[in-house]
């Protein structure tokens, strides 16, 4: 598996930035390059693992990082506490949900798992029912 399957795709991470999402990740998309280029603080020789994050470059959040940032569960106002899950599906592609018992109140499938994660993360704080 590529580093680029292991971490958001440069739009997803566009969206979780302009979203107000902290940029603290061990990996950055920059568009100095075409493609787009991911570098991590070992590319930029810097002791400060967030040195290279500048306007122009954008976290590119790995799967860890993402379990870091979405809540396990939390109290939804209809369902009440909503529990994450998440699956890979026979197809290969990943399902990020919340689920109160059978009901399924966010789902969200994409080729990589980090995608998903970071889709379910974008929507939570679109939808005000997690702060960035």
């Amino acid at each position: 598996m590529n580093l680029e399957q292991q971490v958001t795709s440069l739009a997803l991470s566009k969206r979780l930035k302009e979203l107000g999402v902290k940029q603290m990740a061990l990996f950055w998309w920059s568009e100095h390059t075409i493609p787009a280029t991911l570098w991590n603080e070992h590319d930029l020789g810097e002791n400060d693992p967030y040195a290279g994050v500048s306007d122009e470059s954008v976290a590119a959040f790995t799967v860890a990082e993402l379990g870091e940032l979405l809540p396990n569960y939390f109290k939804h106002q209809e369902y009440g506490y909503i529990n994450l899950v998440m699956m890979k599906l026979d197809d290969g592609r990943a399902e990020v949900m919340y689920k109160a018992r059978l009901d399924c109140v966010l789902v969200e499938r994409s080729d990589t798992e980090a995608e998903a994660r970071g889709l379910v993360l974008a929507h939570l704080i679109e939808n005000k029912l997690l702060s960035a």
